[in-house]
């Protein structure tokens, strides 16, 4: 089990049928996490914070 912080979108319901990404910064503060809400104890996916802007810059393109 891990130990970081999760929180997910403020847009999410709250509903228990609803479901979301979440993310966390890992506890060495350096890697941004992922997971599917409903699976929390799932897969998760892990990058940095500068791949992600990357990831971002070009789907806006």
């Amino acid at each position: 089990m891990r130990d970081d912080v999760w929180q997910k979108s403020s847009f999410s319901s709250g509903e228990p049928t609803s479901t979301c990404v979440e993310i966390a910064v890992d506890t060495r503060g350096r890697d941004l996490l992922f997971r599917e809400s409903e699976q929390s104890s799932g897969p998760v996916l892990v990058t940095s914070r500068g791949r992600l802007a990357a990831l971002l810059v070009a789907l806006r393109r």
